[in-house]
């Protein structure tokens, strides 16, 4: 049987625990906390974090996601991704992104 989950999902999600700066606006102020990443796809994303933003804010999310390059040496990317939270819990939340970007780190 297939849960409504499966279903709603169309994009194939990866666990990648990742440390995650986050950063929203709310009534005209900046909120900033850290949270980590339970999994990712090109669509989506879900922190675990204490403050979760609210319900519909614009979040962008900074993260590093690790890789093997085709000589098999391990590299980082850092992830920079716009999305809006579309589901808040206790312990986290999920975010639907509309953007994001893969660059080299910053040193």
């Amino acid at each position: 049987m297939t849960s409504t989950t499966e279903v709603l999902r169309a994009q194939h999600r990866t666990g990648i625990p990742s440390e995650v700066l986050l950063r929203w606006r709310k009534h005209k102020f900046v909120w900033h906390t850290t949270g980590m990443t339970r999994d990712v796809s090109t669509h989506g994303v879900y922190v675990h974090c204490d403050e979760p933003p609210p319900f519909g804010a614009v979040v962008r999310c900074r993260f590093l996601v690790a890789a093997e390059s085709t000589d098999g040496e391990d590299i980082e990317w850092e992830a920079v991704a716009i999305g809006r939270v579309c589901r808040v819990e206790r312990t986290g939340f999920a975010a639907r992104l509309r953007r994001y970007l893969l660059r080299e780190p910053e040193m």
